[in-house]
């Protein structure tokens, strides 16, 4: 996988992770009660995870990394 297809690729999820954060929210946003830190934390949590993922994968070169 190229460089820069990696980066196309990551960029894609990101968008896709964004746009289910944003109706996540969205639902939120329809309750009665409010958003409080332990409804934050998961969607907080997504983005970690995905940065996290991604380091890994931008620091290992080789194809298995990449793909897993």
């Amino acid at each position: 996988m190229s460089k820069k297809a990696f980066h196309v690729y990551n960029i894609i999820i990101l968008l896709l992770l964004l746009s289910f954060n944003l109706l996540v929210l969205l639902a939120y946003g329809f309750g009665e009660g409010r958003m409080g830190v332990s409804q934050l934390v998961p969607i907080a949590l997504s983005f970690v995870i995905w940065s996290v993922f991604y380091l890994i994968q931008f620091a290992r070169s080789n194809r298995t990394w990449r793909m897993a």
